[in-house]
């Protein structure tokens, strides 16, 4: 346990720690925010049970899920929008054949990997521009 300050990152906490030390930033008591522990596991279900990342001005779409999974939802925010997630898991389990944004076909291409047919990879701007304000339908079926 221990008490820290919520910094979304450590860039963050760089920049503002002189407030820390005269008091004008509260503390939050518990699991470090982005300590190593539940950071990690946060961003291994993230990244790679929901499978959303993002990387070089791409959203990546890349679930890897059981059977047993189909059907499952997730919400979560991404880049300031909230996101409904649900999985449909009736193929193999991984490299989507359908990413759905609020009822409409998302392009994409599939991303290079050497071990299995990759994730769905749609430009982050294009992705964006799909999603409203308030919550965001997103089906992925795999």
């Amino acid at each position: 346990c221990s008490s820290d300050v919520t910094f979304r990152n450590r860039y963050e906490a760089d920049e503002l720690y002189d407030k820390v030390k005269t008091g004008s930033i509260t503390l939050k008591g518990g699991w470090r925010v982005y300590s190593s522990g539940p950071g990690i596991y946060i961003a291994i279900i993230v990244s790679r049970l929901l499978g959303i990342r993002t990387e070089s001005g791409n959203t990546i779409i890349d679930p890897v899920m059981p059977h047993s999974m189909d059907g499952f939802t997730a919400s979560m925010d991404y880049l300031g929008h909230t996101l409904h997630l649900k999985y449909q898991v009736k193929g193999k389990g991984f490299c989507p054949e359908s990413v759905v944004v609020n009822g409409k076909s998302a392009a994409f291409s599939l991303e290079e990997n050497k071990y299995r047919k990759g994730g769905a990879v749609i430009k982050t701007k294009e992705f964006l521009g799909m999603l409203t304000e308030g919550g965001n339908s997103v089906v992925i079926s795999i």
